[in-house]
């Protein structure tokens, strides 16, 4: 009877132990899932966006107009990128997250010939997610070596384009 009270009593404390080590465990794997699959969904959002953009380019009235003016054309795209502004803001992702591309200037859309593209970026994607780093085994100099979960490019984008 005693050694039964004594084992009860060594094994007090053993299961907060063993749950804050499986907590520990578990919480790096869904951290490391939700890292993972954030850029995707982004990039995938970016670029329904961008095409949306460029449809809603080709959709405005007066844009399938053959020859314009000079006037014209730039009122035509002046209408062009204030919807498309427009269409960008209504977006479900916050202002900060919705730039242009570089190469597009302060626009969401640029013409070239007889295409459109579009183009919409999160400038610091790295910046999303705090880093978490994990320590694997030393290298050959004996120098400790680190993991950072997530590894989200510098720059995540969506772009489209279309021809008329």
């Amino acid at each position: 009877m005693l050694q039964l009270k004594s084992f009860k009593h060594q094994q007090k404390g053993a299961a907060a132990i063993e749950f804050s080590l499986f907590f520990i465990l578990l919480f790096i794997l869904f951290y490391g899932l939700v890292s993972f699959f954030m850029p995707f969904l982004l990039k995938n959002h970016y670029e329904q966006i961008a095409s949306n953009l460029v449809k809603e380019a080709i959709a405005t009235p007066g844009s399938e107009l053959g020859s314009l003016s000079e006037e014209k054309h730039a009122e035509l795209e002046q209408k062009i990128q204030a919807r498309a502004t427009q269409y960008v803001k209504q977006s479900a992702l916050p202002d900060h997250w919705k730039q242009p591309c570089q190469g597009y200037g302060n626009n969401y859309i640029k013409k070239a010939g007889q295409s459109y593209s579009a183009c919409v970026a999160h400038p610091n994607a790295d910046k999303l997610m705090p880093s978490l780093k994990l320590p694997l085994l030393k290298d050959a100099t004996g120098k400790q070596q680190w993991i950072s979960l997530p590894d989200i490019p510098k720059e995540l984008r969506g772009e489209a384009i279309i021809l008329r």
